[in-house]
């Protein structure tokens, strides 16, 4: 996926096929704005991350892989101040027990920290085994030695 601008410098994204990147898969308009946008996925849960530096917006979309024109607009998040940077932290650090499904950390141009949680609704309180699928673990699979032979290991996973 990427984003840019269109010649009425419009907001726009596309998803390309990176095998041949001749023709993108599918496109769109992505909302007005001056800054200049940065991605973010979360494929587990088809969520994407479009912070806009120099813009006090982070965009939160959704998207589906059998039709990735239609990329739906979930919510926004605010802040008072310009965005410098923005990143999403590792899934270790989340907190399952709020429903918590990714944390961001969020710079502005003032050099303030904010840490973002984003959490998807949950009416009953319980925990949700759906919602945390398995992810890369921080831990390395494989050392310098064996890698350098030309060995693979499977990623470790938590």
């Amino acid at each position: 996926m990427t984003t840019g601008s269109n010649k009425q410098n419009g907001r726009e994204f596309a998803f390309w096929d990176t095998r041949k990147f001749e023709n993108k898969v599918a496109g769109g308009a992505l909302p007005s704005g001056v800054g200049i946008s940065h991605l973010y996925i979360d494929d587990e849960h088809k969520i994407i991350y479009i912070a806009y530096r120099g813009d006090m917006i982070i965009g939160i979309f959704q998207y589906n892989t059998k039709d990735p024109s239609n990329l739906v607009h979930q919510d926004n998040h605010m802040s008072p101040n310009p965005t410098k940077g923005f990143s999403l932290m590792p899934k270790h650090s989340m907190s399952s027990t709020t429903h918590e499904v990714d944390r961001g950390v969020r710079i502005d141009n003032k050099g303030n920290l904010e840490y973002l949680a984003f959490r998807l609704p949950n009416k009953t309180g319980l925990f949700q085994t759906e919602l945390y699928s398995p992810f890369v673990s921080p831990e390395p699979s494989n050392n310098y030695t064996d890698w350098a032979k030309g060995e693979d290991k499977e990623k470790k996973m938590m």
